[in-house]
């Protein structure tokens, strides 16, 4: 191996008995001074020259990484890709129908054999910072140089929108209620992770298009209809007993929807942040709901 600085090769017996047949060194050089590491390998005098010590097959290219969550993954559209529905070894349930698919058919750009990176339940720092499953970071090799394309959906797992969910079926979520309080405190939090993340991206991509997708309204707007049953268990969970909101009887559904309406909000502001001119302007938000 071979940069500006440094060198390596197999120690052999030259360099006498402080080191072994199994001593990889490395000679680094800067500032006009050079130094010698001795690493040890085990089995490296053994196999050395037949076989590598460390092998890494060159990336596929792709021009077009498509990252995020479960919203970017297609969580709960199956079928899966292979290798991405294994309890306990990876559920990051890569749909083959999801968006990304559709957007490389439109678009031409090639997803090539890894980029479609996103993972359900992916929170931002699995994007830049942190593994998940049996994977790495989904910005490990993908996306480079060559990729003119990115696509992510990240930040509902931050805010904890699934358990949230759950509060609205199983109980309530109305405002004020515990749930739709830590989440409206996590969203207060977000901003600096997603600029963080979308900063990491641009770097990554430097040649790309970066298109942040918002998140779509899972509850219809039920304001001013209440006898709409199709979203009956977003009422209210004591539904007979008007709160005095002005939301009554459909208090959930509205919370559910300013959720959402917040957390885009969060989003579309990190992305004006970070896209600022002359800062980025290959950053941009993508709204998925009304005008």
């Amino acid at each position: 191996m071979r940069s500006d600085d440094t060198y390596g090769g197999i120690a052999s017996a030259e360099y006498g008995d402080a080191v072994s047949d199994d001593t990889l060194f490395i000679i680094a050089r800067r500032d006009n001074v050079t130094k010698l590491y001795p690493v040890e390998v085990t089995g490296l005098g053994v196999d050395y020259p037949r076989s590598e010590v460390i092998s890494r097959s060159p990336r596929q290219p792709a021009s077009y990484v498509a990252l995020g969550d479960s919203f970017s993954s297609g969580e709960g559209v199956t079928p899966f890709e292979a290798g991405t529905a294994e309890p306990q070894v990876n559920t990051c349930h890569r749909s083959e129908y999801a968006y990304a698919h559709a957007v490389s058919d439109n678009t031409g750009k090639s997803l090539g054999a890894n980029g479609f990176r996103a993972c359900s339940g992916a929170v931002t720092t699995n994007v830049t910072d942190l593994a998940q499953w049996n994977e790495g970071i989904q910005i490990d090799w993908w996306p480079d140089a060559t990729t003119q394309l990115v696509t992510i959906t990240i930040g509902g797992n931050d805010i904890k929108f699934k358990e949230f969910a759950e509060a609205c079926f199983f109980n309530t979520c109305q405002e004020g209620s515990p749930a739709y309080n830590e989440s409206i405190n996590l969203i207060n939090q977000l901003q600096p992770k997603l600029e963080a993340a979308y900063m990491r991206i641009l770097q990554y991509a430097p040649n790309a298009q970066i298109y942040v997708v918002g998140y779509p309204q899972v509850i219809a707007d039920m304001e001013g209809r209440p006898n709409d049953l199709r979203c009956a268990y977003m009422f209210n969970s004591s539904p007979t007993n008007n709160t005095g909101s002005p939301y009554y009887p459909w208090e959930d559904a509205w919370a559910a929807r300013d959720i959402v309406t917040k957390l885009n909000n969060k989003i579309e502001a990190a992305v004006d942040a970070v896209s600022a001119p002359p800062a980025a302007p290959r950053l941009h938000y993508v709204k998925v709901d009304g005008p």
